[in-house]
């Protein structure tokens, strides 16, 4: 979920306000860049911010995931270019569950007979699946990695929100300095 910023306001309003309060209590925010190959803000992934060093804030900033191809080593032509991309991670034709649906589509072409023959058709979701790109297919994908990285950590009893932080931005470097190598 997300939408286009109208101004710029975005950076200080309603959502901005609700993500820190998520990233100062140790939420690890994963939102997807967008699906337009546009630069424009898309929210909330444009809040994403870079990953902190030593004498920066220690607080985990919002992730915006781009969508990669399926070769692993080029970005989808519609993910959006914003000015801070976290990780790109598999968003192009990936099969996921869909909600099942009842006649969804038509087939485009169909021949009656004792055995209807016909196309198939690529928005029918009755068997529970689909294919599908996005960057809200690649912001899960992270998401996933993240958590995995947080249950191997370990020390997940302590909820202080500073233990939180520093696990949160823990992992987040883990899952990054995998991609940069």
């Amino acid at each position: 979920m997300g939408y286009y910023a109208e101004d710029s306001t975005y950076a200080s309003g309603p959502v901005a306000e609700m993500l820190d309060r998520f990233t100062a209590a140790g939420v690890t925010v994963v939102a997807g860049a967008g699906n337009d190959g546009t630069s424009s803000p898309f929210v909330p992934a444009s809040l994403a911010a870079a990953l902190p060093g030593p004498k920066k804030p220690q607080v985990p900033p919002v992730s915006s995931v781009g969508a990669c191809n399926p070769d692993g080593t080029t970005v989808a032509l519609f993910s959006n270019p914003l000015t801070v991309i976290t990780a790109t991670r598999p968003g192009v034709s990936l099969v996921s569950t869909l909600p099942l649906t009842d006649g969804m589509g038509q087939p485009s072409s169909s021949v009656p007979g004792d055995v209807v023959r016909c196309t198939v058709d690529p928005d029918d979701y009755t068997g529970g699946f689909g294919v599908w790109s996005g960057t809200s297919f690649s912001a899960p994908v992270f998401a996933a990695e993240l958590a995995a990285c947080l249950v191997a950590c370990g020390g997940l009893e302590d909820v202080r929100p500073e233990a939180l932080c520093a696990r949160s931005l823990h992992a987040l470097h883990t899952c990054t300095e995998k991609e940069s190598r």
